[in-house]
């Protein structure tokens, strides 16, 4: 009995060949689409096509890159339509396929990417709140309100530790950010929250950071211990959150800042570095 034929991508003079007819904006495009997993046309047009008279010009070439990148088979575009953070208007979503993982992987000198598969709409649109978060960090910046020194996402701002019974064990913040003021140098772990998870799932989170702070792992290397952003989809979700921290004994509820979208920016430029 025959078998159906397996669809191969293209091999790896092919995928070194494509790669020299990219232009430096393509592997721009590439490499932010794999740093953030998942992100929306208009992500991709604020994070990379910035250098354009205006945001129609901006849009018109960016969704003219993104075409001729979908062609080359390097990215895809989801089935599904996912908002963000704010829950806004829906829009197509990218991620790389196989071969343009392969394709950076081999300009990075990396070995070979693994299948990709699209995930649920939920772990998508987590991804996308992240990518949120990042313009508003970046707009932020571009309004001279702050200097952002240092940022990393998941999975790399992820802390390994030991707790008390000397179990490893892995932290896992959304973001990790260091900003700056005219006043103030605050390191932050930022987590995003899109009303997905009860209250009591928050709240063990935050007894996680409050373990790995009594570790002190982190103060052994930076000498100091970041506070940590809850950022909350809407005010009564806030005010729940911040009723929980304050009902359970074992927190300590100073470490943690419960806030909105809208209140992020004013927050990182208050200062807040233990």
């Amino acid at each position: 009995m025959s078998c159906p034929e397996r669809r191969r991508g293209p091999g790896r003079s092919g995928l070194q060949a494509l790669s020299a007819r990219l232009s430096p904006r393509d592997i721009d495009v590439l490499s932010t689409v794999q740093w953030h997993r998942f992100l929306t046309t208009e992500h991709v047009q604020q994070l990379v096509f910035t250098d354009h008279r205006s945001s129609i010009s901006a849009a018109r070439t960016c969704r003219r890159v993104l075409a001729r990148l979908q062609d080359d088979h390097l990215i895809e575009r989801l089935d599904r339509r996912v908002g963000g953070l704010r829950g806004g208007s829906a829009t197509s979503v990218w991620m790389l396929t196989s071969a343009g993982q392969r394709l950076l992987g081999l300009r990075e000198g990396r070995g070979s990417a693994v299948r990709v598969r699209q995930p649920g709409g939920a772990f998508i649109g987590h991804y996308l709140a992240i990518a949120d978060v990042r313009l508003a960090l970046l707009g932020a910046v571009r309004a001279q309100q702050l200097e952002l020194l240092s940022l990393e996402l998941e999975p790399t701002c992820w802390r390994h530790y030991l707790d008390p019974m000397g179990t490893r064990q892995v932290l896992k913040p959304d973001l990790f950010a260091v900003t700056a003021t005219a006043t103030y140098e605050d390191h932050w772990f930022i987590e995003v929250d899109r009303g997905t998870e009860g209250i009591p799932t928050l709240v063990r989170q935050c007894q996680a950071y409050a373990q790995y702070r009594a570790s002190g792992t982190e103060q052994s290397e930076t000498g100091l211990f970041p506070r940590i952003i809850w950022i909350l989809p809407t005010a009564r979700r806030l005010e729940n959150f911040r009723l929980a921290l304050r009902s359970t004994r074992s927190l300590d509820a100073g470490l943690f800042h419960a806030v909105t979208m809208d209140d992020l920016v004013p927050l990182l430029t208050g200062g807040g570095t233990e």
